[in-house]
């Protein structure tokens, strides 16, 4: 939702506020929200969603051979 209102809005700020006002929620976690997606869709650096829960799996993995050793 928040793409698609990308030409409407100046800054991704603007666009923030205007959703969480039309929704009722804060604009914290629509921003966490935001930033995410940029990542999965290649527009901004960082982990993709994918790649983060890959990571999660094998630091668990990590911590559990390091105790049966």
């Amino acid at each position: 939702m928040p793409l698609a209102h990308w030409d409407e809005h100046p800054s991704q700020g603007q666009i923030v506020c205007s959703i969480a006002a039309q929704t009722g929620r804060t604009g914290g976690p629509l921003s966490s929200w935001l930033r995410q997606v940029e990542c999965d869709q290649g527009f901004r650096g960082g982990l993709a969603t994918s790649e983060r829960e890959c990571f999660k799996h094998l630091e668990r993995e990590n911590r559990q051979l390091r105790r049966a050793i």
